[in-house]
């Protein structure tokens, strides 16, 4: 029996609760508490946290339990109070699990009851309460999907108390989780890093290239051979011009073409009233004229003036 028990007669033991409820950072570790009526309370109680193990002849994993410092009524029963007689003990059984601070020291272990195995002793944190529950009843969760009751307790020994400490800091090393983590309920209270999101690069719009307008010069425009080139034409300089007639600038002087080349306005008058023999010419010093003078028609009119621009 000795080689498969795990705890000592002669330590010393804080019962905590092994926690799988939401872990809450305002609250304090909780423990099982004799006084009265088997509870749960913080480790730095004055009387009523710490519990002797003894084992039993029932069963190897067989066990009862003795909490110290209450007076003579120290002996847990199945109704979960304190008897004066061990004869009144509850017989527990233990079954191992896993530990939950992961300390060599302790011992994590589920206690049912040896007259009725199928039930559990269980804890409420919220409530601070103890009592037994059968597997199914302890797994029901609260409408956030959470556990309710803890199924397991560890066992921690004692530690000596320095003169001058407090109990809390005696055993904050046994009740205070660490950052292991535990198979049901995650210790560790760091958040893990959120993952990077990397925005994919927006594709560059490439705008495509306006065609370059060049405005072709009107010199570089082969004229209709019937077009009269407007007045506002640029003039040619130093090309010669496959026009009849060279354009005209507003701005810079007359071409030498011009020079005596068109009718004034005078000769294009007597060219249409002049008699049908008569021609001028622009330019020209001598004029031809008909023996007989008589009154043009309107064929010799227009002959008149085509001669004037022939």
């Amino acid at each position: 029996m000795a080689a498969t028990f795990p705890f000592s007669p002669k330590e010393v033991y804080y019962i905590g609760t092994w926690r799988r409820t939401p872990y809450r950072a305002d609250a304090d570790p909780l423990c099982l508490n004799g006084l009265q009526k088997a509870h749960l309370s913080t480790f730095d109680e004055d009387v009523g946290q710490l519990w002797k193990v003894q084992p039993h002849q029932y069963a190897p994993n067989a066990f009862i339990i003795e909490c110290q410092e209450v007076g003579e009524a120290r002996f847990l029963t199945g109704s979960l109070i304190l008897s004066a007689s061990q004869n009144d003990a509850c017989v527990f059984l233990f079954d191992l699990v896993p530990s939950l601070r992961g300390r060599s020291c302790d011992v994590s272990v589920r206690i049912r009851p040896a007259s009725k195995p199928e039930l559990i002793l269980c804890s409420t944190e919220s409530t601070r309460t103890v009592q037994f529950m059968t597997q199914c009843d302890a797994d029901q969760p609260d409408p956030q999907g959470s556990f309710v009751h803890n199924i397991a307790w560890e066992f921690s020994p004692d530690v000596d108390v320095p003169q001058g400490s407090s109990a809390i800091e005696a055993t904050e090393a046994l009740a205070v989780p660490d950052s292991m983590p535990c198979p049901e309920w995650p210790m560790s209270l760091v958040e893990p890093a959120l993952p990077q999101v990397v925005e994919p690069a927006l594709p560059q719009v490439v705008e495509p290239a306006l065609p370059q307008v060049v405005d072709t010069a009107l010199d570089s425009l082969t004229p209709h051979p019937h077009h009269v080139p407007h007045l506002r034409s640029p003039p040619h300089q130093n090309t010669p011009s496959t026009s009849p007639v060279p354009p005209l600038s507003p701005s810079g002087p007359i071409p030498s073409a011009y020079m005596g080349g068109l009718p004034s306005p005078r000769q294009i008058t007597s060219a249409i009233t002049a008699p049908p023999g008569r021609v001028f010419r622009a330019g020209s010093a001598t004029q031809a004229a008909s023996a007989q003078p008589a009154q043009p028609s309107r064929l010799s009119q227009a002959q008149n003036i085509q001669k004037l621009f022939a």
